[in-house]
């Protein structure tokens, strides 16, 4: 913002569809990445396992 301030937008419905987005697995992710030992897993994108990556499950 440029007051200084913060902002953001919340998007829970497709903007395409209109249906309800299901729930955020974001806070999961990392969580389950830490477990693996990747403590900040955005600078250590290399030692990421497939299964975490989206570009694999895009195009199952």
């Amino acid at each position: 913002m440029h007051d200084g301030g913060h902002s953001y937008i919340l998007i829970d419905h497709c903007p395409f569809c209109g249906k309800i987005l299901p729930e955020s697995k974001r806070n999961q992710w990392f969580n389950e990445l830490e477990e693996l030992g990747l403590d900040d897993p955005m600078s250590d994108i290399k030692n990421i396992p497939e299964k975490y990556k989206i570009e694999k499950r895009l195009h199952e």
